[in-house]
């Protein structure tokens, strides 16, 4: 397995971890997100799968949630935003794991429900 470290783009603090990994397993392409999903990781998390299903045409990508601790709504809005662009660009986006970690919003009564369309 090939594995590409974006140390160099998207450094931390926590010494070697990066946040973000992209590696190839039976011709899949695997984005692993390690930490907290929140805003910030959110939108580099956002501009990597963008890349990866607009830009390099990837078909099948593999978003590995095992190694992350939390997931905020916004991040919960970029994997159905990349779903819906690589579903009309014929791809898919696999989410591996996510059980458990999904982020409630406090202010919402609906800790599911999307901040996408919303009017509030």
């Amino acid at each position: 397995m090939q594995t590409i470290s974006l140390a160099s783009a998207f450094p931390t603090d926590s010494g070697d971890a990066r946040p973000i990994s992209i590696s190839r397993a039976l011709g899949k392409v695997v984005v692993t997100v390690r930490g907290d999903v929140d805003a910030d990781l959110a939108q580099i998390l956002h501009r990597v799968l963008v890349d990866l299903v607009d830009g390099l045409g990837s078909l099948d990508v593999i978003l590995d949630l095992r190694h992350a601790d939390r997931i905020d709504p916004i991040g919960v809005d970029t994997v159905v935003d990349i779903t819906e662009r690589a579903a009309r660009r014929g791809a898919t986006l696999t989410v591996s794991d996510p059980y458990g970690k999904v982020r409630r919003d406090p202010t919402e009564d609906d800790p599911w429900r999307s901040t996408r369309g919303s009017s509030n």
